[in-house]
Order: C-alpha cells, then structure tokens, then sequence
C-alpha cells in the first residue's frame, strides 16, 4: 500500500511539473508558430545568441575561477578559514535583492555597467561553484592522497591524476549549473545592462514575443537545457549525489 501511494504521489508530481511543458510544446505546434518564429521574428534569435553566449561563457569561466577557490577551502590550512567559508555560505544565500546595489556600483566603478561583463562576471564569481567543489574536494579520501604523496610531490599531477578525474562529475554539474544560471537571467539584467538592449539575453524579453509566435518561442529557448540535461544526466545525477556534504 505505501509502495503504491509513493508512485501515486510521484506520478501527480510528474504531471504538476511536466504539464507547463507540454502545453508549450503542443501550444508552439499551431499556426504555423515555428514559420512566423524563423521567418517574422528574425530579432529573436540574435537575443537566443547572446543568451547561448553568456551561459557557455559564464560556465566555463565559473569553473575555472571556481576550482582553487574550492581547493583552498578544502586542503589548504590558514587563519580564519571557517569564518570565510562562512561568509561565502552567507554570501551564496543571499537573494539578488540584497546584492543589487553593491553589484551595481561595483559595475559603474569599474566601468562596465550597461555591457555584456556586467551580465557574465556575477556568475562567473558565484559563490555557489566555489562551495560545491569544495563539498567535492572534502570529500576525496585521505588514503587516495597520501598514496599519491608517496609517490610523487607535484601539485600538478595531484591535479591531472586525482583531483580531476574524482571531480569530474561535480565539474560537469557545475558547468551546467552555471550554465543555466545564466541562460535564464532576467532580474539582473535589467538593473546592470538598464538602456543596451543590443546586450540583452532572451529571457527578459521572452514575455515580448507576439502571441502568434509564443509558443514556438518558449519551446525553442527550452531546447539547449534539455538537450544538455538529456546528454549529462547521469554525470548530474553523480555530482549531486556521490559526494560527503560535511
């Protein structure tokens, strides 16, 4: 009986969420939606461009600012280190709202409010890519390194032979979540890029698309999330899942 009330559950679940998808896909197959998306409304798909470009970007540039940050916190000793890990886990916590007008100033400062850096650069520095592969690192077995130690002293091959391919999958998470992270900025868009539209991604101006043309549009600013959550699903799976979150 528990067995079967779970599916139930899990099946009316499925629905709830599966549904606003579906009526897009069956919305964007009418009126010849997609030929009205391809041949009338040409705009969009510079805007999908700069949407693609942002999240590939912000993801792998994320990553690589993110992978000795997440080092640092988890097998360097130094003073202070789990007051500042504390502080970037405050930071990670914090809503866009509460960063708005430090993110802001910080772009005018440095001069680069109202450009594409400013969309790209908050996410490259997210505080959550640094935690979650500092959750990876922690979590690789002392055995595993102090073999190596014994056998070598390189920090680069610590990296190339142990921290890579045990972080593999946490790399790829993070790259999708960046990924996604960036992809679907609306807020942050227009408080840092406020008068360049030439600069903006699709999502703030997705809810522009005539009506006859809707659909098709929404369904095709869905397609690169699922195609990239269809290929890496199993290494997503991985990262969230085999890691000690200590």
């Amino acid at each position: 009986m528990k067995a079967f009330l779970r599916n139930v559950i899990l099946c009316l679940t499925g629905i709830f969420f599966l549904y606003p998808i579906a009526e897009i896909g069956l919305r964007s197959l009418t009126d010849g939606q997609y030929a009205r998306l391809f041949f009338e409304n040409t705009p969009y798909f510079r805007f999908h461009f700069n949407s693609l470009t942002y999240g590939f970007i912000a993801s792998l540039l994320g990553t690589v600012i993110a992978l000795p940050l997440g080092y640092v916190f988890a097998r360097v000793q130094f003073p202070l280190k789990k007051a500042v890990f504390f502080l970037y886990v405050i930071v990670m916590l914090l809503p866009f709202q509460a960063l708005q007008l430090p993110e802001y100033v910080m772009m005018e400062r440095i001069g680069i409010l109202d450009t594409p850096l400013a969309v790209i650069l908050p996410v490259c520095f997210s505080p959550l890519a640094a935690f979650l592969l500092r959750q990876c690192f922690s979590s690789l077995p002392e055995e595993q390194a102090d073999a190596f130690w014994m056998e070598s002293s390189s920090r680069v091959k610590f990296w190339l032979h142990v921290l890579f391919p045990w972080s593999k999958p946490m790399i790829i998470t993070l790259l999708l979540l960046l990924f996604g992270q960036a992809y679907n900025l609306v807020e942050q868009v227009a408080v840092l890029v406020p008068t360049n539209l030439e600069a903006y991604p699709l999502a703030p101006l997705i809810a522009r698309l005539p009506e006859n043309a809707a659909g098709a549009g929404e369904a095709w600013f869905l397609l690169p999330p699922l195609i990239l959550y269809l290929i890496f699903e199993r290494r997503l799976r991985e990262g969230m899942q085999y890691y000690r979150w200590n």
